[in-house]
């Protein structure tokens, strides 16, 4: 299987996104309601959206949330980064990702996870992140231990997708090593 290395970079989410970002939720639902539960239909208009990255830039704006777009060289939307529950005082975040079904296999989750953890050392000076991975996806879980992180335990019926009550891993990443 070839590889494509693609350099991507992670943009922070403005609110003149509403646009491409509806269209790339729109053509990726399907997708990612196979893996994360559904937003439901009130997410999946111009007003949902627009109130969506309300909520993200009120969170950045308070310091609790980076949210990102993964945007490739041509500046398209390729899928979304974000470190959140950012808690300045114990100098820990979690991270989230996901990527638009067209852009998988292709190492962005990867580099998307490394650029997110680059900020949150040297720009929010975090000390940890936590990541969740359910159990059955496999590639999540590989994106993670490839960028360091290691399981910590599991979360017995963390998360409904599908109808269905999924157990994660607990991830965790130290970033105080060298």
């Amino acid at each position: 299987m070839s590889q494509n290395h693609s350099q991507i970079a992670l943009r922070l989410l403005n609110k003149h996104d509403v646009k491409s970002l509806l269209e790339f939720e729109l053509d990726n639902r399907d997708w990612f309601e196979q893996f994360i539960d559904s937003r439901g239909d009130e997410f999946y208009n111009r007003r949902g959206l627009e109130e969506h990255i309300r909520h993200c830039l009120s969170q950045y704006e308070q310091k609790l949330m980076y949210p990102t777009l993964i945007i490739d060289q041509q500046g398209k939307i390729c899928g979304r980064a974000n470190i959140h529950f950012i808690e300045h005082v114990a100098k820990r975040g979690a991270i989230g990702y996901r990527i638009g079904q067209n852009f998988c296999h292709q190492g962005m989750a990867s580099q998307a996870t490394r650029l997110l953890i680059t900020h949150a050392k040297n720009n929010l000076q975090l000390k940890q992140l936590a990541a969740f991975a359910s159990v059955e996806n496999l590639a999540s879980q590989r994106v993670l231990e490839k960028n360091g992180f290691v399981k910590a335990g599991i979360k017995e019926e963390f998360t409904l997708v599908q109808d269905q009550v999924l157990d994660c891993f607990d991830y965790r990443l130290s970033l105080t090593s060298p």
